[in-house]
């Protein structure tokens, strides 16, 4: 005799009848798919007011800069730096078109530069560059 799932099977062209099954995981599925997309937008805004609420300058004061630096490995680093493939994809024209000249030195600030420099060894570096380009030191 055959049971219940046998007819159900034959009935159908073999396949088991699971409508009901099918119906409730769908739904299920739909309920699971509303509530990522919710948890998703909502921490995106929970995302913004956190970034709002973080104290940027607080963070940095408290970064030991000395310490991060003691720990990288320059020599590493550069070795693994491929330089001409930075300088080939840099954009010079483009760079040089957004630079803003007069901004730059509206912020420099002469008096302190002027303070900082050394005149004596700024002369002493002229004098030998006159001396060795002249003819008869050759």
């Amino acid at each position: 005799m055959a049971d219940e799932s046998d007819d159900a099977q034959r009935s159908h062209g073999g396949l088991p009848v699971v409508g009901g099954l099918l119906r409730r995981q769908r739904r299920e599925a739909e309920r699971a798919l509303h509530g990522l997309v919710d948890t998703v937008v909502r921490d995106g805004k929970s995302l913004e007011r956190l970034m709002r609420r973080i104290n940027m300058d607080a963070i940095i004061a408290r970064l030991d800069i000395n310490g991060i630096v003691a720990r990288i490995d320059i020599d590493a680093f550069l070795a693994r730096l491929d330089i001409d493939a930075i300088v080939e994809r840099l954009d010079i024209d483009a760079m040089l078109a957004r630079l803003d000249m007069d901004a730059i030195v509206a912020r420099v600030d002469l008096d302190a530069l002027l303070a900082r420099l050394d005149l004596d060894a700024v002369a002493a570096r002229v004098d030998l560059a006159k001396q060795e380009s002249r003819p008869e030191n050759l």
